[in-house]
C-alpha cells in the first residue's frame, strides 16, 4: 500500500503548535520508521508512537498517521513550555516522560537518533524540491532520502494552499479549504508566562480574578451555543438579526468564542500551575458562590419568598450528598470549556467535587471535634492510670471508638504495617514493664532474671539492715496466728512448717522477743519454702511469713518502720509480678496473668477491697483492660496477602494500561500509602492528642465546619487540577 504524502499534515501541524516540522519529521523517522501500523512492547501505537491513554487524553485517534502527528506535535508544544522551550529536554520528555528523574540510557540514545536525524534532514534543506524527488544517493538511508526529497515548507507543488483564514491543519487533514471562526485575539506561538514578575499576593488575587471572570466566560458559551443552535450563522437564520449573511448574532454581542477560550486558558496555565494561584482561584470559586447565593437568600428573606431563599440556603448548604452533586454540577456547567475538554465531563466532576464538598465538609468536622469516646466510667480510669504511668496509647485505646479499634487490627495484618504495629506493641508493653517494676522498687524496661534477682537481694538488704538493729516483739495475737496456722500444717501433714513455726517460738525470750537478725533468716527461710512447688506447703509458709512481718513492723518505730513497710510492700510486689513474667526470657510481664495472680484468695484483700497501696492493683487492672487487641487477628500469610493485593491489582492494572513501571509502582504506591498514613494518625502522639481531643477552640472548631458545609470548595478543588494541570492550547493563528 502506497504511504499518503503526510508532509502537508506535518507542515500544518508544525505551523499550529509552534513546532519545526523537520523535528516532527525525525521523531516519526526514529518512532515507528514511518509505520503507522506500528506497535511498541509497551503499547505505544502508530506512526508518533503514542500511548492509548495519551492519545486518549489529546483527543486524537493514534493509528490514524495525520492525527498521530497532530497529536505529537501538540505534545511537543507541551513539552518546550514545560521546560522553557529547552528542544533536548522536550524530546527526552516525549520518550522518557516528563520526569527527569526517568530519563535513562535508552531515552539519551533515542534523543541522540532524534538530533542525528535532524541534522540530516536540515542538511539536505529539510524541504522537497520544486520537481520531482530524485532517487537517493547509493548508501543513504531511504527514510532520510524520503524526508528530505518532497514539497517545500508551504506544500508538494500543485498541492492546493489553503485560503487565508482557512485552519491549516482542517486543510491538510481534508485536502480543501474550510472557513472556520476567527479568534478574536491573537498571539505568537511562543509561550507567555504573565506569573514571570508577580509576587505571591499578585498570584492569589489573579487567580480569584480569574475564577470570576471565568464565572462570566462559561456563561457568554453557553449563550454562543443557545444563540447559534437557534439561528446557524451558516444558514443565515441569524440575518434577520444581524443584518449580514453568515454572520452570528453571538459576535454582535461579544460574546467568546472558542478560540478565546482556549486562548484565555493557555495564558491562564502558568497562574495555575502555582499554589498561590491555586489557592487564589479556589477562594474567588467560593465568593462567586457564597456570596450572590448569600444575597439572593436575604433578598428573598425579606420579601418573604420562603422558596427562593430555601432554595438558594439549599445550594449554598446541601442537607444530602444528591443535592451537593446537584449543586456541583451546576457550577461546573458555568465553568468554560477548552477545546480539549468535555462539558460532560466537567460536569461529571463537578457533581464529583460536589459530593467530595461535602464528604469533606464531614471530613473536616470529625478533625475540628473530637473522636467520640465509647469508653465507660471504668475504662477511662484505666486509660488515665496507664497515660499517668507513662504508656503510650493509640487512639483507639484511647477513645475505645470501635472504628479505630478496627483499624488497628488490620493494620496489624496489613504486610506493610504489621512491622510498624509491633513496634507499637513492643513500645507499649516495656512502657507497661517499667512502670510495674517500679512498684517493687526496680529502675528497668523487662523483668530479666538479672533485674529481678537485683531487686530481690536490695530489698532484703534493706530489711536486714533495719532488723539489725531492732528486736521483734512476738505478743499474743500473733502466737494465736502461728498456733492456728502450725496446727491446719499438722492436719495437712506438712511437717516443714510445723517445724518453723516450732523455731520462731523457741527464738522467743521470755518477753516474747527475737532478736532481729535471727528473725530476719528465719523470713529468709519462709521465702524460699513459699516458692515451693507443694502448694500446700507454699501456702502455709507465707501465712507464717505474713505474720512474723506484721510482728515485725509492729515492732519498730521511726525512720525503721518506714523503711522497713516501704520495703515489705515493694517485696509484696515482687512476689505477685514474677508470677506474670513471661517464662520465654523476654522479660515481659504479662497484665492478664498480673491480674490474675492479684485476684487470688490472699490477695482480695488488696484487689477487691482496696486496702493497701493500689499502684500495682491500678496497673494489672488497667493493662488487662485496655493493652490487648479488641479484635482478633490471624496474622497468617494468606491474610497478610489479601492485605497486600489491592495495591498489586491496582499496580498490575496500570502497568497494563499504560506500560510503564515507575506509573504502575506509584499507583500501587498510593495504596500502600494508605494504610500507613492511618497507622501515622493511629498511632501518632500528637495526632492521638489532637484527634481524641479536638481542634482548638469552639471558635475555631465551628469556623472549621462552617467553612465546609457547602458544595462550592468542593467544587473549587475538583475544578483546580483541570484548571491549571492540564496542558495548555498554543495561540490562535491568525
Amino acid at each position: 500500500m502506497t504511504q499518503p504524502n503526510l508532509d502537508p499534515v506535518f507542515q500544518a501541524a508544525a505551523q499550529r503548535f509552534g513546532v519545526d516540522p523537520d523535528l516532527l519529521r525525525a521523531q516519526a523517522h526514529v518512532e515507528s520508521g514511518f509505520d503507522s501500523g506500528a506497535v511498541s512492547p509497551k503499547g505505544a501505537v502508530g506512526l508518533m508512537q503514542i500511548l492509548p491513554s495519551t492519545a486518549k487524553a489529546l483527543g486524537v485517534d493514534p493509528t490514524d498517521p495525520a492525527q498521530s502527528i497532530l497529536g505529537a506535535a501538540a505534545l511537543m508544544r507541551q513539552n518546550l513550555d514545560r521546560y522553557q522551550g529547552n528542544l533536548e529536554a522536550a524530546v527526552a520528555a516525549y520518550h522518557g516522560g516528563t520526569d527527569p528523574a526517568n530519563w535513562g540510557p535508552k531515552t539519551q540514545g533515542y534523543v541522540t537518533k532524534v538530533a542525528n536525524t535532524f541534522q540530516a534532514i536540515k542538511g539536505n534543506a529539510g524541504m522537497l524540491p520544486m520537481d520531482k524527488p530524485s532517487a537517493p544517493a547509493p548508501g543513504d538511508d531511504p527514510v532520510i532520502a524520503a524526508l528530505t526529497a518532497g514539497a517545500p515548507a508551504s506544500g508538494p507543488q500543485g498541492a492546493r494552499q489553503p485560503a487565508q483564514g482557512v485552519d491549516p491543519v482542517i486543510a491538510a487533514l481534508t485536502g480543501q479549504p474550510t472557513t472556520t471562526a476567527q479568534p478574536q485575539n491573537s498571539a505568537s506561538p511562543t509561550p507567555y508566562d504573565p506569573t514571570a514578575d508577580m509576587s505571591t499576593w499578585q498570584k492569589v488575587m489573579a487567580g480569584a480574578g480569574k475564577a470570576v471572570v471565568d464565572i462570566g466566560r462559561g456563561g457568554g458559551q453557553l449563550l454562543r451555543h443557545g444563540i447559534e443552535a437557534i439561528a446557524p450563522p451558516e444558514k443565515g437564520v441569524s440575518d434577520l438579526v444581524t443584518g449580514g449573511a453568515g454572520h452570528s448574532f453571538a459576535d454582535t454581542l461579544g460574546l467568546p468564542t472558542q478560540a478565546d477560550i482556549d486562548y484565555a486558558k493557555q495564558l491562564d496555565a502558568p497562574l495555575m500551575r502555582t499554589g498561590a494561584g491555586t489557592a487564589g482561584y479556589i477562594g474567588g470559586n467560593l465568593a462567586t458562590t457564597l456570596l450572590p447565593l448569600g444575597l439572593a437568600a436575604k433578598g428573598a428573606q425579606a420579601a418573604n419568598m420562603t422558596r427562593s431563599a430555601a432554595l438558594a440556603q439549599q445550594l449554598m448548604n446541601p442537607g444530602t450528598y444528591k443535592a451537593a452533586a446537584a449543586g456541583g454540577a451546576l457550577l461546573a456547567n458555568l465553568q468554560p470549556v477548552a477545546s480539549d475538554e468535555s462539558r460532560v465531563e466537567n460536569t461529571l466532576w463537578g457533581a464529583a467535587g460536589g459530593a467530595g464538598g461535602k464528604a469533606l465538609a464531614a471530613g473536616l468536622g470529625r478533625v475540628a471535634t473530637p473522636v467520640q469516646n465509647a469508653l465507660t466510667p471504668v475504662a477511662q480510669k484505666a486509660v488515665d492510670t496507664l497515660r499517668g504511668a507513662g504508656v503510650p496509647l493509640d487512639l483507639a485505646q484511647t477513645t475505645g471508638s470501635p472504628f479505630w479499634n478496627r483499624v488497628r487490627s488490620s493494620l496489624s495484618d496489613n504486610v506493610f504495617t504489621a512491622g510498624g504495629q509491633q513496634e507499637m506493641r513492643d513500645a507499649q508493653q516495656q512502657a507497661y514493664n517499667a512502670a510495674v517494676l517500679k512498684t517493687m522498687g526496680a529502675d528497668a524496661p523487662a523483668a530479666t532474671s538479672d533485674v529481678m534477682g537485683d531487686a530481690r537481694r536490695q530489698l532484703n538488704a534493706k530489711i536486714g539492715d533495719v532488723l539489725s538493729r531492732n528486736q521483734v516483739q512476738i505478743d499474743m495475737p500473733a502466737l494465736n496466728q502461728l498456733a492456728a496456722t502450725q496446727a491446719a500444717a499438722a492436719e495437712s501433714e506438712k511437717g516443714p512448717a510445723v517445724k518453723i513455726i516450732n523455731r520462731i517460738v523457741d527464738s522467743m525470750d521470755g518477753q516474747g522477743n527475737i532478736d532481729g537478725q535471727v528473725a530476719y533468716g528465719i523470713k529468709k527461710d519462709l521465702d524460699r519454702m513459699g516458692s515451693s512447688a507443694d502448694s500446700d506447703l507454699a501456702h502455709f509458709a507465707r501465712q507464717t511469713r505474713s505474720t512474723l512481718m506484721d510482728s515485725m513492723n509492729a515492732s519498730l518505730s521511726g525512720a525503721d518502720q518506714q523503711t522497713f513497710s516501704q520495703a515489705r510492700g515493694q517485696m509484696a510486689n515482687m512476689f505477685n509480678i514474677e508470677r506474670a513474667v513471661d517464662k520465654t526470657g523476654t522479660g515481659n510481664i504479662s497484665p492478664q496473668r498480673l491480674a490474675a495472680a492479684l485476684n487470688t484468695a490472699r490477695n482480695r484483700s488488696f484487689s477487691v477491697y482496696g486496702n493497701g497501696p493500689q499502684d500495682l492493683v491500678n496497673l494489672a487492672q488497667a493493662g488487662a483492660q485496655v493493652l490487648p487487641d479488641k479484635l482478633p487477628n490471624s496474622g497468617t500469610t494468606a491474610r497478610m496477602f489479601m492485605q497486600a493485593l489491592p495495591g498489586l491489582v491496582t499496580g498490575a492494572g496500570t502497568y497494563a494500561a499504560t506500560g510503564d513501571p515507575l506509573e504502575a509502582a506509584k499507583y500501587a504506591g498510593g495504596v500502600v500509602a494508605l494504610p500507613k498514613l492511618a497507622q501515622m494518625l493511629l498511632n501518632n502522639p500528637a495526632s492521638v492528642r489532637r484527634l481524641s481531643q479536638g481542634v482548638g477552640s469552639p471558635a475555631v472548631q465551628a469556623m472549621l465546619q462552617k467553612a465546609t458545609k457547602n458544595q462550592a470548595l468542593g467544587a473549587a478543588l475538583m475544578r483546580a487540577p483541570a484548571a491549571g494541570l492540564t496542558a495548555p492550547l498554543p495561540a490562535p493563528q491568525q
